[in-house]
């Protein structure tokens, strides 16, 4: 992972994030990748996880 990203992650989120890093440097991409390329219908695991990221995000966005 690029040392600024890692280091403006740390910033927004906390030293929490430390023990995380190797599930944080795995993840990033697939997310990356189901918000890009993958819409919500289907059931590839791009997709699904493109659905749950809608959810959070919706979720957040209503308090």
């Amino acid at each position: 992972m690029d040392e600024k990203l890692w280091e403006e992650i740390l910033r927004v989120y906390g030293n929490q994030c430390q023990s995380y890093k190797e599930q944080l440097v795995k993840r990033i991409p697939a997310m990356l990748a189901a918000t890009i390329f993958a819409g919500t219908l289907g059931d590839t695991p791009l997709n699904k996880l493109n659905r749950a990221l809608d959810e959070v995000t919706k979720e957040k966005e209503n308090g």
